[in-house]
């Protein structure tokens, strides 16, 4: 049967839940060997005894024959018993035993002896000794009974120690404690209170107890309804209550409570354990403050923000979220997972990240290809940290940022390209930089030897322009002639004294040459064939000069004049004068020579026409009407010709368009019937090959309007010449019943198509026939005048 004292070593009041387990490292240790001082005068006595305890039980045992020795032992160790004989000579074991306990040493002390009298019995318990035990009996009985008595009384000594020690400790933490521990009955009336009610309530616990809890409660109500959830459960935990302290000032209250029941098992009592959270509900609101005040800015930042559960369940996304992943309030509020949203190729790395995060470690930021709801895809870069809770810093989640990398990408690329193109230009530069250093080492080395060739030669031109024919001058910005050739003062005594340029020209030469030499012009620009008229002192006569000048400036870089040379071209103007009469006139005879031409060749086609009209054979009018018709075609070359300024070539696109109506009018095709598009705008030949391509343009239209459209049948030809520098293509094309497949390029048996081949060879060209969705003739040729 357990024993008050042994129920008290096992359970101590708990604040907190009522019970409180003895901690397993302070229960009495069973596997630390007990050890033991054994003293007896009888050394044969002493080694048995030894050998049979240590057999026995986990006893480690030293042995001595004297109280002496034995104190100098105990000096040296500390033993959890003493075993000790009576009767010894000098101090016996009574007198040994007196001695500890008068010096206050309580260690465990058994007589074990061989004299057994009842007043020695008595007299080792009255001084302090826990066991008395007598020698003789059965060696293994007694022994045996030995080694019980020494583990009892060293084990109910450890435990007495221990529960000392848990009670110092458990008195220190309940009056250090701050929570605050009470009991009330279950009226409310309060029966304890811990020293901790000063700090919660502002009361001394005198103050309060004997009085009803109640006084404290700004809320009788919750006093009610936390009796109520006592009741129902039998405990409390963590239960929040508001309390009023002695200063009027609420206070957030943690219960943690129970009931205590009487052995009818009624309630009896409440008892606990009351935690001040004041400053956790501040925080709690000052956190859900700054939370709201995180989500709202987080509205506004340039990159998404997001937070999720444990699970990669999203919990929060800023308002960029949505529009960038496609998706809605809605989809956050039914957890869509942020994996879900990372390529699958990727997502394997990521969960690797995220059990990275949990594990405490820190994770730079990483790129990821994501996915939007829709599937396409974009390159991002996610910075994320995990969430922990405040309270018990468990991590909670992950909280991240994802920055759109797509612009990022684009420039980066257009950077790389860039750099590669700017790296190819350094190259090239490179290359050029040291081809213009040679270079300029070789131009360098000429410019020496022209230096050295000109200061040798310097003298030789300077008497060359003093004696050239031409006039070289100086004339400064007022029109003073400041440097002017020897000779021209040599030859005209009359030249003396300074000279102005302005004076000395007409009048209505003046004001622009005032212009030209204004020093607060913006610019001076050069003076390139100037003719300037200038009266001569000799005969009295104008003589032209052509001046060509430059303007000067100092080593400031200020405008000093201009210097030139002025050349007599009177008599090269007379003569161009002359020239030009002369070519007015040859321009005049051409132009009559083409008009007659022009005319001979219309006589020759009214001949042609008044002999159709009177013949009657129809192939020979048929054959007088084609040799019409290539009349009319040179003598519309010659109109041009006579028509334009130049003589050598003419604009064909007008021709073109004379040609077409003339040759409609001549076969009598009716309006509406066939239309002809011109094509060959700002196209130009020489006058050797326009005769050749309008005879070849008339005889492809001739035939056109012949044989391509019989009957009814309309339809459209294009004409068309184009020009790429010296090279020309002429496209005849119609969308008729096209050529009978026996002719061909090498077997043409119309004279009219012999006559094509033919000047086709007098252009140097060559001629292409297809006959898809009609006929088209194709003849490209060249400026090339053919040698035949």
């Amino acid at each position: 049967m357990e024993s008050p004292s042994s129920r008290r070593q096992k359970r101590l009041a708990d604040p907190a839940h009522g019970t409180h387990l003895m901690p397993e490292d302070e229960d009495p240790a069973t596997d630390v060997p007990i050890s033991v001082l054994y003293v007896d005068d009888e050394p044969a006595l002493l080694e048995p005894t030894k050998l049979s305890l240590e057999k026995q039980g986990n006893l480690s045992v030293d042995t001595t024959t004297s109280v002496s020795s034995a104190r100098g032992m105990m000096e040296k160790r500390a033993y959890d018993v003493i075993v000790s004989d009576y009767q010894m000579p000098g101090t016996d074991g009574i007198e040994f035993l007196r001695q500890l306990r008068k010096e206050g040493n309580t260690v465990p002390f058994i007589i074990f002896t061989g004299k057994g009298r009842e007043d020695a019995v008595i007299e080792a318990y009255n001084s302090g000794a826990d066991f008395y035990l007598a020698k003789g009996g059965n060696p293994r009985a007694m022994f045996l009974d030995l080694t019980h008595k020494i583990e009892q009384v060293v084990n109910r000594r450890r435990a007495e120690e221990a529960l000392r020690k848990s009670e110092e400790k458990y008195r220190a933490i309940f009056e250090t404690f701050d929570d605050l521990y009470y009991r009330t009955d279950m009226q409310g009336i309060i029966l304890v209170l811990s020293p901790s009610c000063l700090k919660l309530t502002g009361y001394d616990p005198a103050e309060l107890i004997g009085h009803s809890v109640l006084d404290l409660y700004p809320d009788p109500e919750q006093r009610q309804q936390l009796v109520e959830e006592l009741l129902l459960n039998d405990s409390v935990h963590d239960y929040e209550i508001i309390l009023r302290n002695k200063g009027g000032v609420f206070r957030h209250v943690s219960v943690t409570s129970h009931i205590l029941r009487g052995a009818d098992k009624k309630p009896v009592a409440i008892e606990g354990v009351l935690h001040d959270v004041t400053d956790r509900k501040q925080m709690e609101s000052a956190l859900l403050a700054s939370e709201e005040k995180y989500r709202t800015l987080a509205d506004f930042l340039p990159v998404m923000v997001f937070e999720t559960d444990r699970e990669g369940r999203a919990t929060f996304a800023n308002r960029l979220t949505y529009p960038t992943f496609g998706i809605t309030p809605a989809d956050i509020v039914n957890g869509i997972n942020i994996l879900d949203y990372i390529v699958p190729e990727e997502r394997e790395a990521a969960k690797q990240g995220v059990v990275d995060l949990f594990r405490g470690r820190e994770r730079n930021p990483h790129e990821y290809t994501l996915m939007k709801k829709d599937g396409s895809r974009f390159p991002a870069m996610i910075r994320s940290a995990a969430i922990h809770d405040w309270k018990s810093q468990s991590i909670t989640g992950i909280r991240g940022v994802v920055i759109d990398l797509t612009e990022q990408k684009k420039q980066e690329s257009a950077l790389k390209e860039a750099n590669s193109n700017l790296e190819q230009k350094v190259k090239e530069r490179t290359r050029e930089l040291s081809d213009l250093t040679e270079s300029l080492k070789q131009e360098i080395s000429e410019k020496n030897r022209v230096m050295e060739a000109l200061l040798v030669s310097e003298e030789k031109y300077r008497n060359l322009v003093e004696q050239i024919g031409d006039i070289v001058f100086h004339v400064d910005p007022s029109g003073l002639i400041t440097y002017i050739s020897p000779h021209v003062l040599e030859e005209d005594g009359s030249l003396q004294g300074p000279i102005n340029i302005i004076e000395i020209a007409p009048a209505e030469y003046r004001d622009q040459i005032r212009r030209i030499l204004d020093p607060s012009a913006p610019a001076h620009d050069q003076i390139a064939g100037f003719e300037l008229p200038l009266p001569s002192s000799l005969n009295e006569k104008i003589v032209l000069y052509e001046v060509n000048a430059t303007p000067t400036f100092d080593k400031e870089n200020v405008y000093t004049g201009y210097s030139g040379i002025a050349r007599n071209i009177t008599e090269r103007k007379n003569l161009q004068n002359a020239v030009a009469a002369s070519l007015r006139e040859k321009e005049i005879l051409l132009k009559e020579i083409h008009h007659r031409v022009k005319n001979n060749m219309q006589v020759i086609s009214s001949l042609l026409n008044l002999q159709i009209k009177v013949m009657k054979d129809e192939k020979s009018r048929e054959a007088l009407l084609e040799s019409q018709n290539r009349v009319m075609s040179i003598a519309l070359v010659h109109e041009k010709l006579y028509q334009s300024k130049s003589f050598a070539e003419i604009d064909f696109y007008d021709y073109l368009k004379k040609i077409s109506e003339n040759l409609l009018q001549s076969f009598g095709v009716p309006r509406g019937k066939i239309r002809v598009d011109i094509r060959g705008q700002n196209v130009i030949l020489p006058l050797e090959k326009a005769i050749p391509v309008s005879l070849i343009i008339n005889e492809l239209l001739s035939n056109a309007f012949k044989y391509a459209y019989p009957g009814d049948r309309t339809g459209t030809i294009l004409v068309s010449l184009r020009q790429d520098g010296d090279r020309y293509l002429l496209v005849v094309r119609d969308d008729g019943v096209g050529l009978p497949e026996t002719i061909t390029l090498d077997n043409i048996g119309t004279l009219g198509l012999q006559l094509v081949i033919s000047l086709v060879g007098q252009l140097v060209g060559t001629i292409a026939l297809d006959r898809t969705g009609g006929t088209e003739f194709r003849i490209e040729f060249t400026k090339e005048i053919s040698g035949d």
